[in-house]
């Protein structure tokens, strides 16, 4: 399709492998990812590079958590949220959901499902690290800042050990 190669050469993008088109689409300029991504679905080339990813389009949410509709599409709009990020958190906002529809513990079978994409797509083992971490500890902040008492220490701590480092604790929030 030719508006995927437009949108990558806009972008001076070297492309060598299918996988590098899904790396420049994430490592787009703020905004653009979600384009990028959809453009790629759009052409065909998403199935060939993330066939997971594609999984995610029409896998229903449960609208009092996430009324935006789907899976794919609530990606779509966190990627469009992502301000000024890396792209290991880009990788991770792209994954952080894709267990879903593969019953339950989504975050435990993202985090599976996210080793292998990020294997396969040759992410460094500590950006692979990262990624996988984030998907599978992505709800705790948020347990924890809605069950607890925020005054009390202990639950905080609890999700610095969890998470396991600083960089870690500060993708999440």
């Amino acid at each position: 399709d030719y508006r995927v190669l437009q949108y990558f050469w806009a972008f001076g993008a070297e492309v060598s492998h299918d996988r590098d088109y899904s790396r420049v689409a994430l490592n787009s300029p703020e905004g653009e990812a979600a384009r990028g991504m959809q453009l790629l679905q759009d052409c065909g080339l998403l199935s060939r590079i993330l066939p997971e990813v594609v999984a995610m389009d029409g896998v229903p949410q449960p609208p009092e958590y996430h009324p935006d509709g789907d899976v794919w599409t609530h990606v779509k709009l966190i990627l469009e949220d992502l301000e000024e990020a890396s792209t290991t958190l880009a990788w991770a906002a792209l994954l952080h959901d894709i267990g879903k529809g593969y019953g339950p513990g989504h975050h435990q079978k993202g985090a599976e499902l996210g080793e292998t994409i990020c294997g396969r797509l040759g992410l460094d083992p500590d950006d692979t690290r990262l990624v996988t971490g984030l998907i599978r500890h992505q709800a705790d902040m948020a347990l924890i800042c809605m069950r607890r008492d925020l005054s009390d220490p202990l639950p905080i701590r609890a999700l610095a050990r969890l998470t396991g480092d600083a960089r870690r604790l500060t993708c999440l929030y």
